[in-house]
């Protein structure tokens, strides 16, 4: 379970399916009162996940499906 860094937070859930190109500016451009960026690779062959973590900020999270469960299943898993 992620626990908010401020009590009342916002928490982004970004699904990621073939979005390593994308991820990292999706990130980089949301707010700073954004308290959460979960990313759920799902399955994602391109690695989107790692591309995520490798901007080091400490709001995102990744979760990680073995398999693809499409963007609806990766939103319920965020």
């Amino acid at each position: 379970m992620i626990e908010s860094k401020t009590q009342g937070g916002v928490c982004v859930v970004i699904p990621c399916y073939k979005a390593a190109e994308t991820v990292s500016k999706v990130i980089q451009t949301l707010p700073d009162f954004i308290c959460n960026i979960i990313v759920v690779d799902d399955a994602c062959p391109e690695g989107s996940g790692k591309v995520a973590e490798a901007l080091n900020d400490s709001r995102v999270h990744c979760v990680y499906h073995e398999q693809n469960k499409g963007v609806g299943g990766a939103v319920v898993t965020g």
